[in-house]
């Protein structure tokens, strides 16, 4: 690269195999498409477009960055066809200065896409509705906000609707006593239940594939477009909606990694960042 000043820097954690792997994956895409890029391991904020893999690693920088107003591209799990470190070609998030539905995305829900990005794999989980009988699943998250788990409870109760907590694999344990979900597979706890509730874990994408009706108490939720808003009362619609502009949007939120590698998103997410600033300085 000699003294050229990369227009790049890439946030990863070398101990974490994923950020290691796909930090691979992005240098190497943004060479293919001719621009540079390098990897941090730390917080710096040097001049540049940064690149955050994972909400949860880079705190300070990401804040410190949006703080000054500058423009973030955040890579994240997916939110339909993939268990992230558990397939060959997994899906990531790509977005700017957000994540989940805070993000922009190259294209917002609604807009014309300019083609299909949506899979088979996609089309083959999407589930008819049923009549269901069990109980109101409130979906945990990585880090449940107590504000969400307290209304969630309580609108359940005031409505007489019984309701069980799956709490996010990896979450802290918490002091409260809840009814847990017996169902550790989200698949069958969605099978057994009723509606889902949840603030904007992304377990509430594949609810609503799998033909749960969802109720979103955080606009940053993905289901967000097509899904009603908490709280849930006696006159919340829960009937299931047309899911088939929604995954065909999704599709374009998210990305493999062998895409990322031969440098296919980063055309759509700098046409993004265009957008962002008519004007960029540091962009080609």
């Amino acid at each position: 690269m000699g003294d050229t000043p990369e227009r790049f820097i890439i946030h990863a954690t070398p101990g974490i195999p994923w950020q290691k792997r796909y930090a691979g994956a992005i240098l190497e895409g943004l060479e293919e498409v001719g621009l540079q890029a390098r990897t941090t391991p730390g917080q710096d904020t040097d001049a540049g477009i940064h690149i955050i893999l994972g909400p949860n690693a880079f705190r300070s920088a990401y804040a410190s960055l949006r703080g000054e107003g500058r423009n973030v591209i955040t890579i994240n799990r997916a939110f339909i066809g993939s268990v992230l470190g558990h397939e060959k070609d997994p899906f990531v998030a790509i977005g700017w200065n957000g994540y989940n539905h805070n993000a922009v995305f190259p294209f917002a829900f609604g807009d014309e896409l300019p083609y299909s990005r949506a899979l088979d794999s996609f089309w083959k989980s999407i589930k008819p509705a049923k009549a269901r009988q069990g109980s109101v699943l409130i979906l945990g998250e990585y880090a449940t906000p107590d504000s969400f788990l307290k209304q969630a409870i309580s609108d359940c109760e005031s409505l007489g609707m019984p309701w069980w907590f799956r709490p996010h694999p990896t979450a802290r344990a918490t002091s409260r006593r809840l009814r847990m979900c017996p169902y550790d597979r989200l698949s069958t706890a969605c099978d057994e239940s009723t509606i889902a509730l949840t603030h904007h874990s992304t377990a509430a994408c594949e609810a609503l594939l799998r033909g749960l009706p969802v109720v979103v108490y955080d606009p940053e939720s993905m289901c967000a477009p097509v899904c009603p808003a908490g709280p849930l009362t006696a006159t919340t619609p829960l009937h299931l909606p047309d899911r088939t502009s929604w995954v065909e949007w999704l599709a374009w939120t998210q990305w493999t990694i062998r895409e990322i590698a031969a440098g296919e998103p980063w055309r759509w997410i700098i046409d993004t960042y265009r957008k962002l600033d008519p004007h960029p300085a540091d962009m080609p």
